[in-house]
C-alpha cells in the first residue's frame, strides 16, 4: 500500500504499470473491508437471487426486450440499482480515484485497488456460465448445463461446469454492455461476475466476489486530502458527479456542493502540546507542536498552522509548527505536515534551511506516508500498558544488577577492576538497552514519556565503554566523564523507582499480571 496526497503522485504510480495491457481499478472507502456484490449484502437477496432477476425483468419488460443475453440483462439491472452478483470496476484510474474520494464527509480514507487481471469477453464460456447462475433457482449441474445449451447451443461437461462456476471473472470493457448500462460509458466501467464456491464437487450458495482476487497494488488516499483531490478531479479533468451519474438529480447535488459556503470554526479543533525555545544569539526562534482534536481537511489544517504562526510572529524571527493527527502520531513524531515562517526582515545569513514548498509567505513540507505509517504503527508498534510496564520493569531489574556492581567498583576507587567489569559486561549492557526498542509504545503520552526514561538511563551506561576505550583521553579525563555519567544516572534511578511505584498503582498491576505476561516481551 502506498499513500498519495495528489493526483500527480497517483498518476506516477499508475504509470509504473503502463506495460500491462489489461488493468482494472476499483475505488472505495477503506472502512469497507470487503467488496461484496449487492446481492450478497443481504441474506434475503442472496436466497432469492433468481426471483429478483426474473421479477425485475418482468416488471420492466419493455426495457429488456432488446437485450438477449443474461449478462446484458444483469448490466441493465445493475444500472437500475437492483441487487445483482456484479461488482463494478473501471478501466480508468481517475474514475476509480473519484470513487475513493467521492464522500468527503466520511472520515474514512479512500483506497484504489489495481488488478492486473485478464478480462474475459462477454461471449466467453466463463462470462456466459456465471451470468446464467442468477437465472436458475436450483444450482445443480444438470440445470446449468440445460440452460447453457438452450441459450448458447453448446454443451458443458460436469468438470467444465464446476471449474467455471467456482471462479469469478472480470468482463472486458465493451460497447455491448454500454448499451445495457449507460453509466458504463461515463464511468469507463465494466464488471466482475461473482462465482459460487464449489465444495466437494457440490455448488454452494456462497458467492465468491472480488475479495477472492488479490489486488496487485493498493493506493491509499488519506481523509485530509480527499476534498483537495476531488476538487482537482473536477477542475482539471472534468470528473465530477454529473459525469459519473448523468441523471439530472446528480447535477443538482453537484451544483449545491460546489457553491455551498464552508464556514467551519477551528476553535477547539487542535491543542498546542509543546513549545520549545530554539533561539540563538542572532535570532529568536520557536518550535510549536500541535495535535488535532478532530479530523480536518488539509486546507483547514494549514489554516490552523497559519493562525498559530500569526499569534506568535510578533515575538519571533523564525517559527516551526509540527502537526500530528492525534496523540499516537505525536508520540511517534508522525507529522501530517510542517509549517515554517521566517521574518523577512531577518538577515539571510541567519535563516534556517527552508522547507520545500513556499506559498504566500509560509514554507511547507507535506508527509507522503503519515496515514499508511499510522496504520502500520497501530498494528506493530503500540502495545497494552500492562505489558509494557512488566517488560520494562524486568529488563530494568536485570540491568540494575550490572549497574550497581559497576557503580560500587567505581565509587570505591577500583579503576582497573572497573575497566575489566565494563569490558566484560558491555555486550550484555548493549543487549538490554537495545531490547527496550522491541517493546513498542503506549497510547498514553504520560506513560510513554516515563518509559523513555529507561532508555535514557541505559544509554548513558552503554556509553561508558566508549570513554574508557578512547586512548586520546588521559585517565583523569576518563574518570571525570564516568563520574558525570553516574551523577546523572543516580538522579534518573530515583525518578524511575518512584515512577515504577506510581505507575504500578495507576495501572493496577497484580501478581496475576506478573505471572501471565511474558517477562521477555515475546508477542
Amino acid at each position: 500500500m502506498e499513500q498519495v496526497n495528489s493526483i500527480t503522485d497517483y498518476l506516477k504510480i499508475i504509470d509504473r504499470y503502463r506495460a500491462y495491457s489489461q488493468k482494472y481499478y476499483r475505488g472505495q472507502l477503506q472502512k469497507y473491508k470487503t467488496i461484496p456484490s449487492s446481492v450478497a449484502r443481504d441474506q434475503g437477496y442472496a436466497l432469492h437471487e433468481s426471483d429478483i432477476y426474473h421479477e425485475s425483468i418482468k416488471m420492466k419488460a419493455d426495457e429488456f426486450r432488446e437485450l438477449h443475453t443474461p449478462i446484458e440483462k444483469l448490466a441493465k439491472l445493475q444500472h437500475y440499482g437492483i441487487p445483482t452478483r456484479l461488482v463494478d470496476v473501471t478501466i480508468d484510474p481517475l474514475i476509480a480515484l473519484y470513487f475513493a474520494v467521492e464522500n468527503v464527509e466520511d472520515l474514512s480514507p479512500g483506497n484504489v485497488y489495481l488488478y492486473l487481471a485478464n478480462g474475459f469477453s462477454i461471449d466467453s464460456k466463463e462470462a456466459r456460465t456465471l451470468s446464467i447462475l442468477p437465472t436458475i433457482s436450483a444450482l445443480k449441474k444438470d440445470n446449468i448445463r440445460s440452460e447453457y445449451e438452450r441459450l448458447f447451443g453448446e454443451c458443458l461437461s460436469d468438470k467444465e461446469i464446476l471449474e467455471l462456476v467456482d471462479n469469478p471473472v472480470i468482463i472486458q470493457y465493451s460497447e455491448e454492455l454500454q448499451k445495457a448500462n449507460p453509466r458504463l460509458y461515463s464511468q469507463q466501467g465494466t464488471f466482475l461476475i461473482c462465482a459460487n464456491a464449489v465444495i466437494n464437487g457440490e455448488i454452494t450458495d456462497t458467492l465468491k466476489s472480488l475479495d477472492t482476487i488479490e489486488a496487485d497494488y493498493v493506493i491509499h488516499i488519506p481523509y485530509e486530502y480527499k476534498k483537495k483531490i476531488k476538487d482537482e478531479l473536477d477542475l482539471k479533468y472534468g470528473i465530477n458527479r454529473p459525469r459519473i451519474y448523468p441523471e439530472l438529480p446528480s447535477v443538482a447535488d453537484y451544483i449545491k456542493e460546489k457553491y455551498k459556503e464552508e464556514n467551519i470554526s477551528l476553535d477547539g479543533k487542535y491543542s498546542i502540546v509543546k513549545k520549545e525555545d530554539v533561539s540563538h544569539a542572532l535570532a529568536r526562534r520557536i518550535s510549536i507542536t500541535i495535535v488535532l482534536n478532530d479530523m480536518l481537511q488539509i486546507d483547514q489544517i494549514k489554516n490552523i498552522v497559519i493562525n498559530v504562526i500569526e499569534q506568535h510572529k510578533h515575538h519571533e524571527n523564525v517559527i516551526w509548527v509540527y502537526v500530528a493527527r492525534n496523540g499516537d502520531d505525536y508520540i511517534l513524531s508522525n507529522w501530517i505536515l510542517y509549517g515554517q515562517w521566517i521574518d523577512p526582515r531577518l538577515n539571510k545569513k541567519y535563516h534556517p534551511i527552508h522547507l520545500k514548498n513556499y506559498e504566500d509567505g509560509y514554507y511547507w513540507e507535506y508527509n507522503n506516508s503519515y496515514s499508511t505509517m499510522a496504520e502500520f504503527y497501530q498494528k506493530n508498534i503500540f502495545d497494552e500498558d500492562k505489558n509494557l510496564f512488566i517488560y520494562h520493569k524486568n529488563v530494568w531489574k536485570e540491568f540494575l544488577e550490572i549497574y550497581e556492581e559497576l557503580l560500587y567498583t567505581f565509587q570505591n576507587g577500583m579503576w582497573n577492576d572497573f575497566i575489566i567489569k565494563v569490558n566484560n559486561q558491555k555486550s550484555q549492557i548493549t543487549n538490554l538497552y537495545m531490547k527496550l526498542s522491541d517493546f513498542g509504545h503506549s497510547h498514553d503520552t504520560g506513560f510513554d514519556d516515563f518509559l523513555k526514561e529507561f532508555s535514557y538511563f541505559m544509554c548513558d551506561i552503554d556509553n561508558v565503554h566508549y570513554w574508557i576505550e578512547n586512548k586520546t583521553i588521559p585517565e583523569r579525563g576518563m574518570k571525570y566523564q564516568v563520574e558525570k555519567i553516574f551523577q546523572r544516572t543516580e538522579i534518573k534511578k530515583v525518578q524511575i523507582k518512584q515512577g515504577l511505584f506510581e505507575w504500578e498503582n495507576k495501572l493496577q498491576i497484580t501478581n496475576q499480571d506478573y505471572q501471565n505476561i511474558d517477562p521477555l516481551g515475546s508477542k
